[in-house]
């Protein structure tokens, strides 16, 4: 699986932030904020998940994608990058990314001192029924396909819903999801953040699923949640409307 490191020439001993991608994207899908991250003296780790960019895989799903955070944060550590005394400074991961990276924080104890999930569905339902739906599937035969998919993946649908696992989470979280998102309702990260004990959720608006990933004032208000002794604030009191405070 293929990875890249930024910042380590300008900041040799910084602090690294890890940042994984969502469906269909690389790592070069965070290329201002790396830019901005690197800018702000830390280090960033970025990789491609199974399936995407440079990294080839047979099979790409929630649970390959969560083994391949953990494997990443593994070879971070074999490489000295981040520690027991220095986990990550902070994950940020959108999309099927994020519901990888929490898979990985519940399962494989990722090494991190906070996350934040930008609109990541909390099973795999959503996006299989879908495509059952455009196939034009009748329930039976969704059901067959399901019970196929589960045992190609090797664990069943119920066993990736998130909610359950997240109670056991004790890294601070931000959790961040457009109100007009078309591609994951705001249902599942109202769902994640109630579950979650020291999560909050953040909904904004007019930013739909993948701009979440480039719009500027998200970015800052990312980066306010990184240096920020108070994370939880990073954008203001808990709201469900209006856009990020950039300040």
């Amino acid at each position: 699986m293929a990875a890249f490191l930024y910042g380590r020439q300008e900041n040799p001993d910084g602090p690294v932030v890890l940042l994984v991608h969502g469906w269909e994207d690389d790592h070069l899908s965070w290329a201002p904020l790396i830019d901005r991250l690197v800018a702000a003296g830390y280090r960033v780790l970025a990789p491609d998940l199974p399936g995407h960019g440079r990294s080839p895989a047979r099979l790409a799903s929630i649970p390959v994608f969560a083994a391949g955070v953990a494997a990443t944060a593994r070879e971070a550590t074999t490489l000295g990058l981040v520690s027991d005394d220095r986990p990550f400074h902070a994950v940020i991961a959108h999309s099927l990314g994020g519901t990888g990276t929490l898979l990985a924080a519940a399962e494989h104890e990722l090494p991190a001192r906070r996350l934040a999930i930008l609109a990541a569905p909390n099973q795999p339902r959503l996006f299989a029924g879908a495509m059952m739906a455009i196939l034009g599937l009748t329930p039976a035969q969704t059901a067959q396909v399901f019970t196929a998919i589960e045992r190609l993946v090797g664990r069943s649908m119920e066993s990736l819903y998130l909610p359950p696992k997240l109670r056991s989470l004790g890294m601070p979280g931000l959790i961040l999801h457009s109100r007009d998102d078309r591609v994951v309702p705001l249902q599942h990260s109202r769902e994640n953040a109630a579950a979650w004990p020291g999560a909050r959720l953040r909904v904004l608006d007019g930013l739909g699923h993948r701009k979440l990933v480039s719009d500027a004032d998200v970015q800052t208000g990312l980066l306010h949640f990184i240096r920020s002794d108070a994370p939880a604030d990073a954008f203001g009191p808990p709201s469900e409307s209006g856009r990020p405070d950039a300040a």
